[in-house]
């Protein structure tokens, strides 16, 4: 983050205030005026076809600018399949960011916003 960091933490969303958690948000923010959302994970493998097919469903509902898939812990045979599941994100026009903090990537503390602090 250069300027602006606004978020909230994992956050349940509800259509009707009597019913119960209809979403559940891993990721939401507002990093210099784009609007961030995104889930995240332990492990790449806790990535689940379902899991994405929330997120991209959410994503649809409110529109964000960007949207995140963050892991910690890494195996290249989930890895294949965590780019294959997360590409209809990309196809349905949204800016993916997949970001993991021990695989050297550059990316992870560009976007990470407590790098700056």
């Amino acid at each position: 983050s250069k300027e602006t960091f606004y978020f909230v933490p994992q956050y349940e969303l509800y259509r009707d205030h009597n019913k119960s958690c209809e979403k559940e948000i891993d990721i939401i923010c507002v990093q210099d005026g784009k609007f961030i959302i995104g889930e995240s994970k332990l492990s790449i493998g806790g990535f689940k076809e379902r899991d994405i097919t929330k997120l991209l469903n959410l994503a649809k509902e409110i529109n964000p600018d960007i949207v995140i898939l963050s892991y910690i812990y890494n195996d290249d045979d989930n890895e294949n399949n965590l780019n294959s599941i997360a590409k209809g994100i990309q196809d349905a026009g949204f800016e993916l960011r997949i970001l993991n903090p021990n695989n050297n990537d550059a990316n992870f503390n560009k976007y990470n916003p407590w790098a700056y602090i």
